[in-house]
Order: structure tokens, then sequence, then C-alpha cells
């Protein structure tokens, strides 16, 4: 976990805690040998004219090179509407839960590496979503 700014390049999230099944090969890097997953859950820093229809919009569009696979959704967690993305490229699956509360965006990014295990990552992420629910 890091509470500062200076632990990526992207100076757009403020706190970050990694989840994995298994130890990253290399620190730093995202690519996951077949069935193994890694969660980014971050929150980005306030932004007063940060509205959930952006966040949404933001969750929802298409990165070059990914698709997304399944409609942006909306869910509740904890009271509070969330949205939910899967999108996938040539090597992985991306699912993305998002919401904003105050200006404040809280962002859960997550990469399935695709091969003959992915269904073990999908659970494994399945779970950590539900966790997320439990009151």
């Amino acid at each position: 976990m890091w509470e500062n700014d200076h632990f990526t390049d992207d100076p757009y999230q403020r706190a970050l805690i990694i989840v994995a099944n298994h130890r990253p090969l290399v620190q730093g890097d995202d690519d996951l040998p077949d069935g193994w997953f890694k969660a980014d859950i971050y929150v980005a820093a306030r932004d007063p004219h940060l509205t959930f229809a952006k966040v949404a919009r933001d969750t929802c569009s298409s990165p070059s090179g990914t698709e997304i696979v399944d409609s942006c959704g909306r869910t509740k967690i904890g009271g509070r509407e969330w949205v939910l993305a899967v999108a996938r490229d040539s090597g992985y699956e991306y699912r993305t839960l998002a919401t904003e509360v105050n200006g404040v965006e809280y962002r859960v990014a997550t990469y399935i590496r695709l091969g003959s295990n992915a269904a073990e990552g999908r659970r494994e992420i399945a779970a950590l979503f539900a966790s997320f629910a439990v009151r």
C-alpha cells in the first residue's frame, strides 16, 4: 500500500493497494502468468468538479486496443452506486469497479491473464468484489 503521489508516474492516483493471488514476478510488472490476477485499489485526489456520471463514462469507455465485452452496468455496494465494466484485449480481461464520493474517485481495476486457467483468476476477482458488499 502506498499513500503518496510518488509510487507511480500516474499523478491521478493518490493512494494504492495492490491485491494479487501470487507475488509479482518483478516489482511494478503487470505481466502475469495464466490464471493469475492483480487488482489495483486506489483513491484519486479530490476534484470538486468530478461527478459519478463522468466516472461512469470514463470507466465504460474502451481504451485503445480493448473492447468492452459485457455491457457496462451499475451495482450497489454499501448503499452506494458503483459502475462495473468488463473489457478484454488480446492478453487480459479487465474488471473495473468505480464510484465517486464528494469529488473523490474510488476505483478497483483488476487484470486477469487470459489462458486455460483464467477461470481461477475470475473466481478470485468475483470473491474480492463480493467481499466489498459485506456490511
